[in-house]
């Protein structure tokens, strides 16, 4: 993994699309948002729910038809004059369209669970990698 860049107003870390990485960066953005930017509680689960659940959709879907290992990366960003947060995670897989819902699944519902934490969230798949982008809003964060 990256060593760790970060600021008070900015957050770099990559590595290895795996389980472990996911934990670890997922872990690096709860102590970042906790210390450094010093979000409400329930703000920071938002936003940490969010972000790993992008993580682990690296894990599980970006380089599912691959043989080769591939990465992923997370930066975050905090904005302290507009009060905002973005957050966005890359990786260098194959975006592939969701199946259609199925109600009895129990998976899959990890972009309607990041489009309902966020503020908004953006995905951009693209044939050499996807990015997901989360923007949420400090004075406008679930009570």
């Amino acid at each position: 993994m990256t060593p760790p860049p970060h600021s008070a107003h900015e957050l770099v870390r990559a590595g290895p699309a795996d389980a472990r990485t996911a934990s670890v960066l997922r872990d690096d953005l709860q102590t970042w948002l906790s210390q450094a930017v010093r979000v409400t509680p329930i703000l920071l689960s938002d936003i940490v729910t969010s972000v790993y659940e992008a993580l682990a959709n690296c894990v599980d879907h970006a380089y599912a038809r691959r043989v080769e290992d591939g990465t992923m990366s997370m930066h975050a960003v905090y904005d302290p004059g507009g009060q905002q947060i973005c957050v966005s995670i890359s990786d260098g897989g194959t975006w592939r369209e969701p199946p259609p819902s199925d109600p009895l699944d129990t998976r899959g519902r990890g972009l309607a669970l990041m489009r309902a934490l966020a503020n908004r969230c953006t995905i951009v798949g693209r044939p050499t990698g996807t990015t997901v982008e989360l923007l949420f809003e400090m004075a406008m964060s679930r009570v």
